[in-house]
């Protein structure tokens, strides 16, 4: 479930994922899907690709929070099966 208060009132945020079955491009195809149909969030929260590497990605996105400032989030993906 997506809040929508992650880490409160700072401008940046982070978040890690662990691909156990070694399908990161499946699982940010997946991501990129659950964006898009969720109430709160669209085309626009999408995951930018930044970095890809053989075992680890990097992707950015940005939400706006309502009334309070917006949130940039970096996402690592690291393949670990």
């Amino acid at each position: 479930m997506v809040v929508g208060d992650y880490v409160g009132h700072e401008p940046v945020g982070y978040m890690i994922g662990y691909v156990q079955d070694g399908h990161r491009p499946e699982l940010l195809r997946k991501i990129k899907l659950y964006v898009v149909g969720h109430l709160s969030m669209g085309t626009l929260d999408q995951l930018q690709p930044l970095t890809a590497g053989p075992k680890s990605s990097w992707s950015r996105s940005s939400h706006n929070r309502g009334s309070s400032a917006s949130i940039l989030v970096d996402h690592l993906l690291v393949d670990v099966g």
